[in-house]
Parts: structure tokens; C-alpha cells; sequence
């Protein structure tokens, strides 16, 4: 039979790896259904910030952390980080991990306490970029 490569939806794709993930996981202990996803707002009458990531295996991924750029530098960004790092301690994890841009964040996170694990060169707009940890005291 041909082989067809095309579009597919998020919801389409995700019920297909529900199914197709676990079989390569079990031999490794890793089980895929204790993936929480972690989305938090913050608000000052209306939302001004959030935060969202998954934990899993202990380890927690922050996957955006954006505040309203009117109330940027007021603390809402370290309040979301300390949020969502007493979140996934919550959940078991011991590190938390990130990717930020040259032109973004490296130091808002190097000042909480994160350290590049790598760098990744032209990256995403030609630009570098840094996977960051943090190891969670929990």
C-alpha cells in the first residue's frame, strides 16, 4: 500500500500516541498517563500572566511563562515561577527544565536560581537559545 503523509489535527494526533506511546514506554517503567499538565494564571481583576508546563518522571517543564507586557518587572513572572516550581515539587519533581531565547529570559531565570544545560546555536529566528535547569529542593 502507498505510503500518504498529510495534515492531521492536535486532537487526532494525541489519541493516536495515547495508544501507540505506552508499548515503547513499559519496558523502561515510564508510565505516560501520570503526565499532569500544569497551567496557571495570575490575575489582578483580569488575567495579567501565565504560566504552563507538564510534569512527568520527575521532572516539571515550563513551556511558557508570559506576563502582559504593561505589567512587566512588577513581580508577576516570579511569582508564576515560584508557583509553578511548588507545583511540581507537589508532584514529585526534583528538576525543572526550559528553553529560552538569547533575546528573552537567561537572566530572569539565571537570578531564580537556573543554569544552562546547553546552548543551542542558531536556533529558532537564527537566533541562540538555552535549555535551563533547576534543581528543586523539595
Amino acid at each position: 500500500m502507498e505510503l500518504i503523509v498529510s495534515d492531521w489535527t492536535l486532537a487526532e494526533a494525541s489519541k493516536f500516541m495515547a495508544v501507540e506511546w505506552p508499548p515503547y514506554d513499559a519496558p523502561f517503567g515510564i508510565d505516560g498517563s501520570q503526565r499532569q499538565e500544569i497551567v496557571l494564571v495570575a490575575t489582578r481583576g483580569a488575567p495579567v500572566g501565565v504560566a504552563c508546563g507538564v510534569a512527568l518522571g520527575g521532572l516539571g517543564e515550563l513551556k511558557q511563562l508570559l506576563v502582559r507586557h504593561e505589567h512587566a518587572r512588577a513581580g508577576i513572572g516570579s511569582e508564576l515561577l515560584v508557583a509553578f516550581e511548588r507545583r511540581c515539587e507537589s508532584l514529585g519533581c526534583h528538576k525543572i527544565r526550559l528553553e529560552t531565547g538569547a533575546h528573552q529570559a537567561r537572566p530572569f531565570y539565571e537570578r531564580r536560581g537556573y543554569k544552562v544545560a546547553t546552548t543551542l546555536t542558531n536556533d529558532r529566528f537564527g537566533r541562540d537559545g538555552y535549555v535551563m535547569e533547576k534543581r528543586l529542593t523539595g
